[in-house]
Parts: structure tokens; sequence; C-alpha cells
């Protein structure tokens, strides 16, 4: 046998112990130096991940506030579709409030308008002469026969 191998066989158990935990002191330090390089590689990694995710946040919300931006956009455009005002048709006007024709008398870009309704219907009337392009320049309310008798003087609001 080998003298060095003869001579840690033949030592006592303490002292074997004792160069066994100063080896494997000594080779827990040097792979611990060996990582210490990977260690602050990893904390300039995590800072950048960090740095990362911030920027992947930030595009986020403003991805989100051009969404939000889209969204308006659209209801904006359903609004105007809505507030649009529809094209003038007294027969329509009339017949949707359940009055009676009396005369229409169109001038070019303006007119009169005679109409026979009831008293409950007169404020409808209006509101829905609002939502066409069309304004009420003057009117008379008179009452007629079981009815009122509504006069109007139209004009476009604008040329067509």
């Amino acid at each position: 046998m080998t003298p060095y191998l003869e001579r840690w066989l033949t030592a006592p158990v303490s002292v074997r112990l004792l160069c066994w935990l100063a080896w494997t002191m000594a080779w827990l330090v040097v792979g611990w130096l060996a990582l210490a390089p990977t260690r602050q590689e990893n904390a300039a990694q995590a800072l950048r991940y960090q740095k990362l995710m911030q920027t992947v946040e930030q595009q986020r919300q403003q991805l989100a506030g051009h969404q939000n931006e889209a969204q308006h956009n659209r209801q904006i455009t359903a609004l105007e579709v809505k507030l649009k005002p529809e094209p003038f048709s007294a027969l329509e006007l009339v017949q949707a409030h359940g009055g009676r024709l009396a005369r229409w008398s169109p001038d070019g870009q303006r007119g009169e308008l005679v109409v026979d309704l009831a008293w409950p219907q007169v404020p409808a009337f209006f509101a829905r002469l609002a939502r066409y392009d069309i304004e009420a320049t003057a009117f008379t309310l008179a009452p007629h026969e079981k009815s009122l008798r509504l006069s109007l003087q139209l004009e476009m609001k604008h040329a067509q």
C-alpha cells in the first residue's frame, strides 16, 4: 500500500473527520467563489428583467389608452350617427303622432305646415321635429274643431 493511504487509514477517526471537514469547506469556498460572478450576473439580469417588466407595463397602459381612444371614437361616431338630422318628411312627421295633415306648402328652402293634433301630442311632435334637418321659425297653435291646429313656418337648416 502507499504510505499516504496507510497513514490515512491508521489515523484516528477525529483526525480523519477533521481533514474531511477541512476539504469539504475548501471545496465549498472554491464553489462559492466560482459562482460569485454568476450571482452578480443574476442580480444584473434581475434588474434588466424588472426594467423590461416596467416597459411592458407602460406599453400595456399605452395600448389600453389607445383602445380606450378607439372605443371613444366608435362611441362618438355612433352618437354622431344618432344625432345626424334626418331628411324631413312632412307626412312621416304627422303620421308618427297620429295627427292629420291639413296643408303642406313647400317653397324651396322654406315651407308652411298645417297640422291638426290633440294637445298631448304637441310636445312629442316638437321633439320629433327637432330630429329633422329643418327648424321652425314661427308657429301658431289654435283650437280647431275637436283638436288643435298647429301652423308651422319651416326653414331648412342646411342647403341640400
